[in-house]
């Protein structure tokens, strides 16, 4: 038998089915369902069922919550901290982690809605879900880990919704020390500068070490200053790799405590055994653990500026002084000075003005980079159950992932296993060198999502449709904010299409990537497949010959190139 579940009412009667025990699913084949129905064998058609979830509920959360600058957790209670113009209020609810599996282990699990594999969750404290962690790696679980993350996707909850990168106040500060590594014997800290700003407020300080009795007391009456003007954001540039766990060393050996945190708690490294990497290039890669600070996030606009530059590879060197440079951003009057000798002058009384005044100008810089380059990381967080810090340092198909796993479990809907990596064929990619008269250019615009939107392709597994509703939204909406861009020179409409078309552009990669749990190889190859069909038409339209006929001809040309 055959049936089609394509309204409301069918889709109420199979879930209904599924919790009493009537319906029981075999398995699964793309839009197919097969299943035993009051011990029949049925096949149930799924690909027209209606969405329950609105379509802001998948793009944004179902949390209505405005101008979250920071979410924190400790003693199982979930603190959030929201902007009110100069004033931060804060929230304190109980905090959650999941744990979803296959099938019901005990009465503690709860069924959840849909066909997803994992279709039984159990929710704890931070404190007990810490106790049963290491068994849930044993057996075929999904959970987060991040106590944040966890509760943000239960919740529907996002940073930023209605604010702007200008709307969050930061502070951007710089070391000079007297080595570069912090566990060696002569390790010191000389000055730390800083940079605060919160809409036309700036306020700039250095704090001196021949100005306070000791180092101890100099990262203390740092750490003082920072709490009083409570700044929602830190910020500098290779802060992960250097300025962070230098101060950390330093605080140490002197017996200071980096009191930075919004409750007065201490500015750490991650409890983590295995290091994150963060990729400079193909070839770079870095080891580092993220720093935390509780009620503030930490943004290194050295990451940032990685990832911005991951497409245009505009910089030759990623040093904060070459990147200000090709930007154009260069304070006028600035002092420099050759980082390599500070050890030494700081010896000389008469030069520690100047070291000083280099430290502080140093502190701008990040703020300029912020400006330029943090928008496109900033209005995407508004969309993601995600901690801004972890969107600065993540890719985007593990985010589209997480947007989508939000959508279902804020709902109350299983969700799918990740499927297994497979090889297909990719797109055509040819040319015939040589010097051409009379060229022409074609471009299709986004051809994989406009594929994705008009064939409807999106994971199988997506049983509520939700991957081509953010699509078409995203999609849409980057049109509008074109138009815009254009029509009002504002660079924050620009600024906000630019996000949405690489979250656009990343759909068809989000669909190929292994251990995601919507991922889907046979739709990815879909995609190419339709994409290759689309340049066989072009080519033959536009040549009168095939793409075969070309990838001869190149073939032929590359031949007679090496008998030359």
């Amino acid at each position: 038998m055959k049936y089609s579940i394509n309204n409301k009412d069918a889709l109420d009667d199979f879930i209904t089915g599924l919790n009493d025990g009537g319906i029981k699913i075999v398995k699964q084949i793309g839009d197919t369902i097969y299943a035993n129905v009051d011990g029949e064998r049925c096949e149930l058609d799924v690909q027209n069922q209606v969405v329950p979830a609105a379509v802001n509920n998948v793009i944004y959360g179902k949390d209505s919550t405005k101008n979250i600058v920071n979410i924190s957790s400790k003693n199982d209670k979930i603190y959030t901290y929201i902007r009110n113009g100069e004033d931060i209020i804060e929230q304190v609810t109980d905090a959650k982690q999941f744990a979803l599996a296959p099938i019901r282990f005990n009465n503690t699990f709860n069924k959840l809605n849909g066909i997803g594999h994992y279709s039984y969750m159990k929710t704890y404290t931070p404190s007990s879900f810490k106790q049963i962690k290491s068994n849930l790696y044993k057996g075929d679980f999904y959970f987060i880990d991040n106590v944040i993350e966890s509760h943000m996707i239960l919740n529907g909850m996002t940073y930023f919704k209605g604010m702007k990168n200008d709307d969050v106040s930061l502070l951007s500060f710089d070391l000079e020390t007297a080595t570069l590594d912090p566990n060696r014997s002569n390790a010191s800290i000389f000055c730390i500068g800083s940079t605060y700003r919160y809409k036309n407020t700036i306020l700039k300080r250095v704090f001196r070490q021949d100005h306070f009795p000791s180092i101890k007391d100099m990262i203390e009456g740092w750490c003082e200053w920072v709490r009083e003007l409570n700044p929602d954001v830190l910020t500098g540039y290779n802060i992960y790799l250097f300025d962070i766990p230098y101060l950390i060393e330093m605080a140490k050996r002197h017996g200071a405590v980096l009191s930075l945190g919004r409750d007065g708690s201490t500015l750490d490294l991650e409890q983590r055994k295995k290091p994150r990497t963060i990729r400079k290039d193909g070839s770079q890669e870095y080891d580092y653990k993220r720093p935390e600070c509780f009620g503030r996030e930490i943004i290194d606009m050295w990451i940032v500026t990685l990832k911005a530059d991951q497409a245009a590879k505009k910089y030759d060197s990623y040093a904060l002084k070459h990147v200000i440079k090709v930007e154009g951003l260069e304070k006028e009057g600035r002092t420099h000075y050759d980082a390599s000798k500070i050890n030494e002058d700081w010896k000389d009384i008469n030069k520690r003005n100047e070291i000083c005044q280099y430290c502080e100008d140093d502190t701008e810089d990040p703020i300029k980079l912020w400006d330029l380059m943090i928008t496109p990381f900033f209005l995407i967080t508004s969309h993601l159950p995600k901690p801004f810090q972890i969107v600065t340092e993540t890719n985007t198909g593990g985010q589209i992932n997480s947007l989508l796993v939000r959508s279902y479990l804020q709902e109350g809907w299983s969700i799918p296993k990740k499927q297994e990596t497979g090889e297909f064929q990719g797109a055509i990619s040819l040319g015939v060198p040589g010097l051409y008269k009379n060229a022409i250019k074609w471009d299709v615009s986004s051809l994989y999502p406009s594929i994705m939107r008009t064939y409807e392709i999106r994971p199988q597994s997506d049983y509520l449709g939700c991957f081509l509703k953010m699509l078409e939204y995203f999609t849409l909406q980057r049109i509008e904010n074109k138009k815009l861009a254009k029509s009002t020179g504002d660079k924050y409409y620009d600024d906000l299409q630019g996000m949405q078309k690489i979250f656009i552009n990343s759909a068809y990669g989000f669909l190929t990537t292994p251990g995601l749990n919507f991922n889907d190889m046979r739709s990815g190859a879909l995609v190419t497949k339709t994409g290759r069909e689309v340049l066989e038409k072009s080519i033959m339209w536009a040549t009168g010959h095939n793409a075969e006929y070309w990838m001869k001809l190149n073939d032929k040309t590359e031949e007679e190139e090496q008998c030359t």
